[in-house]
């Protein structure tokens, strides 16, 4: 062997090597994500001084994605014309701190943001190498939302309905329900016990009493079944949506725990002559709308709206209860447009994504459609919930989401 031949090998070795440390190090970032979100929000009672380890988790998904996206630097034109919208949010809210002076809170909320795009970059570049990945991502997301289930399940047992041990009943609720895309995607794609798996999840949404999170997973029964091509899937649909009716009409009026959460206290609204509970939430929108009317356009920054809400109703309400609230006060009517324009191109992209896979009738159209699901949830949830600024949910939702935009074949 000449000189140059053992050059070249030794120089193929290296380049070996670090391929394949490489390869699991971006996998393993990838993968703790999701299997730390079915700890749901547990990390948040471990503390070390004045930080939990829920924080300390935000800080380094968002540090480690981005450090290894910006190593390996792989971007699509395709993945960039989806993403951009969110770019100049996430810059829109670090300039906030400009005009505002930041807290702790202001911090958080803008790494759990950051973070989420770099994961989206760094799971779409690597599923954009790897056709597995996707479908390994939402495997892990399965299993660690049947850990989630598993520990609520015990939450139940020793606490009832609506237990909030071991965790929050409201974000449990709202983590499972990505594990509901997954399952109801898997039913589209002739899976029974997707199923069975689904309707189970969604009942343990049911017994934590969290009203939107309900909804929203009842919706995606009848989203998932919908299709555009055939007269048999429609039919099969308005069957799926005249049972979803039937069973969530006998669950409000029969169920009494579910029927009081709904209907009784504090009754901010009626529908048809019924009074609907809001849970104190008419006062905190009508809070943060009254601050954010001193500064429309540009908001007050990143994390306002939680000092706006202690000014007000006093220490400890620091959340709005409706993150498109929440986005328009901190970030003004500029940050609520990019937001939106945000969660529109990825939800476009995706279903593009999705009919193409789908009419081609490959294995990529399950996770596709499961990442869209799960894009819808989100989108309802913030109706009335803090999704934003949740790290066990944005995290994995990075991931997912980014995982499927990594499979659109456009450089």
């Amino acid at each position: 062997m000449n000189a140059n031949s053992a050059a070249h090998l030794t120089q193929h070795s290296g380049q070996h090597r670090r391929s394949v440390t490489a390869i699991p190090l971006t996998t393993v970032t990838l993968t703790l994500p999701i299997l730390l979100g079915g700890l749901v929000d547990i990390p948040r009672l471990i503390s070390f001084g004045p930080v939990s380890l829920l924080a300390l988790l935000t800080i380094c998904f968002c540090m480690s994605s981005w450090l290894l996206w910006l190593m390996q630097a792989t971007l699509t034109r395709t993945v960039l014309a989806t993403v951009w919208p969110l770019i100049l949010f996430v810059i829109w809210g670090f300039a906030s701190l400009a005009w505002y002076d930041p807290t702790i809170t202001s911090f958080q909320n803008l790494l759990v943001t950051f973070a989420f795009l770099g994961l989206i970059l760094l799971a779409s570049s690597k599923s954009y190498y790897s056709y597995a990945f996707p479908l390994f991502a939402w495997k892990m997301l399965a299993w660690a939302t049947w850990v989630a289930a598993g520990l609520y399940g015990v939450g139940l047992m020793l606490g009832g309905l609506g237990s909030d041990f071991p965790f929050g009943a409201r974000s449990f609720a709202l983590f499972a329900l990505l594990g509901t895309a997954w399952y109801l995607a898997a039913w589209r794609y002739d899976s029974r016990r997707g199923l069975w798996q689904g309707i189970a999840i969604v009942a343990l949404i049911g017994a934590s009493l969290s009203r939107t999170a309900l909804v929203a997973a009842l919706i995606l029964f009848p989203l998932s079944q919908a299709s555009l091509r055939h007269v048999a899937a429609w039919i099969r649909t308005s069957l799926v949506v005249a049972l979803v009716v039937g069973l969530s009409y006998l669950a409000v009026t029969q169920v009494g725990p579910v029927r009081e959460r709904f209907f009784t206290g504090d009754i901010g609204f009626t529908v048809g002559g019924t009074g609907v509970n809001v849970s104190g939430r008419d006062d905190l929108w009508r809070t943060v709308l009254a601050s954010w009317s001193e500064s429309p356009w540009i908001g007050k920054g990143a994390g306002s709206s939680a000092e706006a809400l202690e000014s007000v109703l006093g220490p400890g309400v620091t959340h709005p209860h409706n993150d498109y609230l929440r986005i328009l006060h901190d970030y003004g009517v500029v940050g609520l447009a990019l937001w939106l324009l945000a969660i529109v191109k990825l939800a476009w992209a995706v279903w593009k994504a999705w009919l193409v896979a789908d009419r081609r009738n490959t294995a990529e159209a399950h996770p596709h459609l499961a990442a869209l699901l799960a894009l819808i949830a989100l989108a309802g949830a913030m109706v009335t919930d803090n999704v934003v600024v949740y790290i066990f949910l944005m995290a994995p939702l990075g991931v997912l989401v980014g995982s499927s935009l990594g499979r659109i074949k456009s450089t």
